[in-house]
């Protein structure tokens, strides 16, 4: 049975359906592991939160399994914290993120490795994933690999502790058209930061970044985990290789465009008391994107001003002054609320 994620209840074919608007989460809840797969094709989910000493997000044994535009986050194992594939046919993975998954060392020298992914004596390959900030007791936080000869295509290892690929067991695997923190022997990889728009929450690429139109074209899916075509980068060199030979490392296809910048604030709340409450203050910036965030504050009480009342954020923190003129008000407990607004954001 295949698993496909991104429905909204209202599509009347597969096609239409939009993993991106209509995420479909399976959540381990720190207490089992997500999922015991099959052979099948994993479509469009996120599995999160899955704890279980062998695979806390996905356990791949004796089967061949296709696995596509998926996030794996939060998930931890003694073996394999996001995914373990095991004495399998074929493993197929592309368009996925593994970011802050653990393999924690629970029993044993054999544990404690693979974080994101743990792969032992089967036919593997990986194509355009991004790993992210996956940490392994021992070895492998991005990808361990014991024995066979998985291929690895098009991806990004970044800031994953216990090694972004470690190999044991007799492994021979092909790494090519890759960024590797550290650097890894194989045609086209690179090493240099990615420069993500803001890691680990938005891991698409900034137009600066050496990753742009350096992958591999033929082994990349036509869209990305987005399902954003491949696009030549103007003013970009393309690096890579292929019958298309500008496509991205990693799961994200930088488009042509900034990315809109998302507002943030250091509180939400305030309590103050007194007849003559001190002045309060709080912060507006443009936590990550590309675009400056327009903002603007209003009070829906008088006795409440904020200064200043609209600005410009493009990535410093604005600092804005709340007062409070109660000399009007009667006795007794008051409320008021401040609408931030920021129409280009994209929160």
């Amino acid at each position: 049975v295949d698993i496909y994620g991104g429905f909204a209840g209202t599509e009347t074919a597969r096609e239409q359906r939009d993993w991106i608007a209509n995420p479909s989460i399976l959540d381990g809840q720190d207490a089992r592991r997500v999922v015991t797969a099959a052979t099948a094709r994993f479509d469009g989910l996120h599995v999160i939160r899955g704890r279980c000493d062998t695979a806390g997000g996905m356990y791949a044994n004796g089967c061949a399994v296709i696995i596509a535009n998926c996030v794996f986050t939060g998930n931890a194992g003694d073996v394999g914290g996001g995914l373990y594939c095991r004495n399998n046919d074929e493993i197929d993975i592309y368009n996925c993120v593994f970011y802050n998954n653990t393999a924690y060392c629970a029993h044993g020298s054999f544990n404690g490795k693979g974080a994101a992914i743990r792969m032992a004596d089967s036919s593997l390959s990986v194509r355009s994933c991004t790993f992210y900030n996956n940490n392994a007791a021992k070895a492998g936080g991005g990808l361990h690999m014991w024995g066979g000869s998985p291929r690895v295509v098009n991806c990004i290892f970044w800031e994953n502790g216990g090694g972004e690929i470690v190999v044991d067991g007799g492994s021979t695997p092909t790494v090519s058209y890759c960024c590797v923190q550290g650097g890894y022997s194989g045609t086209g990889n690179i090493e240099r930061y990615p420069s993500f728009v803001d890691a680990p929450d938005n891991l698409r690429l900034l137009d600066d970044s050496p990753c742009l139109d350096a992958g591999d074209g033929d082994e990349a899916p036509g869209v990305d985990i987005e399902m954003n075509a491949r696009f030549d980068q103007s003013g970009v060199v393309n690096t890579g290789a292929g019958a298309v030979p500008y496509v991205d490392m990693g799961a994200f296809e930088r488009q042509d465009q900034p990315y809109p910048g998302t507002m943030a604030l250091s509180v939400d709340e305030f309590n103050v008391t007194g007849w003559r409450p001190a002045d309060e203050t709080f912060e507006i910036w443009r936590s990550y994107g590309e675009n400056p965030v327009n903002y603007t504050i209003v009070s829906n009480q008088n006795w409440v001003q904020c200064s200043p009342s609209s600005g410009v954020s493009t990535g410093e923190h604005d600092l804005i002054t709340l007062r409070f003129d109660t000399s009007g008000l009667a006795v007794g407990t008051h409320q008021a609320t401040l609408t931030v607004s920021a129409p280009n954001a994209s929160n």
